[in-house]
């Protein structure tokens, strides 16, 4: 614990090196691993792997946001001593007044999100630690709420875990009349700088999860708290189907947890500590391998465990005494274990060529489809000539022979039936016709 007297400007005051070096988690090589039957080896491998965490320039930028919004809290409601004391001894919460905008952290499914918390739980790990005076004893801040929905659907069921840890007067707050105010206020007293909620997308199998969701997060917002919250791709959709007063405090300031970039200098790192984890068995030639990596995990770092223990288990079955390779992770790939994250990376590629969504679980709601598949362009290109083409025929035709084409296009859309006497067409209707089939033509193109 942090003990500080006021003021307290130089509280969360770390630098982006600084926030890097307490979060992340380096790896340690696995005792015995090279002497272990091939799948508890894999086993233990996906284990330890699992428990890197290279944060990526992304996910420190996301923490930045969070570092600076909790600081900012803490001016504008600890700023000193006298204002604290007179909002622990207010009848309403000083929090109360605060219109929240709710920022949405969103990504992939296995990108790393939920990481964040547990990140922040770490950066957060020392209090501060405050002396009000006046006879009061210190106060041993709580920093910030991190709040896990799963399947709870109430504010009350939501809020019990962070609560019953701190309040020894939990199930009496349960009880309050006005749950919220009691809430906020309980928070304004123990130090609470933001909460943190995370597992939304458990609720989408309800039927009315759309409107569910909105509630739990107004509800949150209502408690006068930053608040970030964590969801997937589908549930930022369904928010963005809400009217535009619920987008504005719900999504007005979203963060895009992005997949790591092939070269990137956190990749490289990650990369490292892949090595050191496996004893070196893992991707001593990493140059030849990224880009079938890439491929073959669109980048998410769950998928890249996965695959990574698949092929190192592959690699055990052939020979105990090589590393990975190539061929290990193309039967990685192949393999059943793997199906899940095969069709996701699949999925991934589809998108990266084409510029545009496959599936919408996997593109960003808050994107716009990017420039064209050489396919598109050239789809595009017909159809630009063809419309052409067109627009120079009819700038050619008399108003007569204008208004009998439209006659011969909508004798098209009509049921066919036989006629009751054939009749010669004039050299102009012939003309028209002809016309008309050309159009026809190259619209089919």
């Amino acid at each position: 614990m942090a003990t500080t007297a006021w003021p307290v400007e130089l509280a969360l005051g770390w630098t982006d090196d600084e926030i890097k070096n307490v979060v992340r988690l380096p790896g340690e090589p696995i005792p015995g691993l090279m002497d272990m039957r091939p799948g508890p080896a894999a086993e233990a491998l996906e284990r330890g792997l699992g428990e890197i965490f290279e944060p990526s320039d992304g996910v420190i930028a996301a923490l930045r946001k969070i570092v600076d919004a909790m600081r900012s809290h803490l001016l504008r409601y600890y700023g000193d001593r006298g204002a604290y004391l007179r909002g622990i001894n207010a009848k309403k919460s000083p929090l109360l007044e605060e219109d929240v905008i709710a920022t949405c952290i969103t990504g992939l499914q296995g990108v790393g999100k939920s990481a964040l918390g547990r990140a922040l739980g770490r950066l957060m790990a020392t209090r501060l630690v405050v002396e009000p005076g006046s006879g009061y004893p210190s106060v041993s801040f709580e920093m910030f709420w991190h709040v896990k929905a799963s399947t709870r659907t109430t504010l009350r069921s939501l809020l019990e875990d962070p609560l019953a840890g701190c309040l020894h007067n939990f199930n009496s707050l349960k009880q309050s009349g006005d749950f919220s105010a009691s809430v906020s206020r309980a928070a304004y007293r123990m130090g609470v700088l933001l909460a943190f909620l995370d597992e939304l997308q458990f609720l989408t199998q309800s039927e009315n999860a759309n409107s569910l969701i909105t509630k739990l997060l107004h509800g949150m917002r209502y408690l006068g708290l930053p608040l970030f919250y964590v969801t997937n791709y589908s549930v930022a959709r369904r928010l963005l189907s809400r009217p535009p007063e619920d987008q504005y405090r719900l999504l007005a300031n979203p963060i895009i947890v992005r997949p790591d970039v092939i070269d990137s200098k956190s990749s490289v790192d990650l990369d490292r500590q892949y090595t050191i984890v496996s004893n070196g068995a893992l991707l001593s030639k990493r140059e030849a391998l990224l880009e079938q990596m890439q491929e073959y995990t669109g980048g998410l770092h769950r998928a890249k465990i996965r695959l990574l223990s698949l092929a190192f288990k592959a690699c055990r079955e052939r020979s105990k005494n090589e590393v990975v390779s190539s061929l290990d992770l193309q039967s990685a790939f192949r393999s059943v274990e793997y199906a899940n994250f095969r069709r996701d990376a699949d999925i991934l590629r589809k998108q990266a060529v084409t510029g545009t969504w496959v599936d919408r679980n996997y593109w960003c709601p808050f994107d716009t489809p990017g420039s064209p598949s050489p396919a598109d362009s050239v789809r595009a290109n017909a159809e630009e000539k063809r419309r052409t083409q067109q627009q120079a025929l009819l700038a050619s035709l008399k108003p007569d022979e204008t208004a009998k084409l439209k006659d011969l296009q909508h004798s098209e859309e009509l049921p066919t039936k036989e006629p009751t006497a054939r009749r010669r067409p004039s050299a102009t209707a012939d003309m028209l016709k002809q016309g008309h089939e050309f159009l026809q033509s190259q619209k089919q193109r």
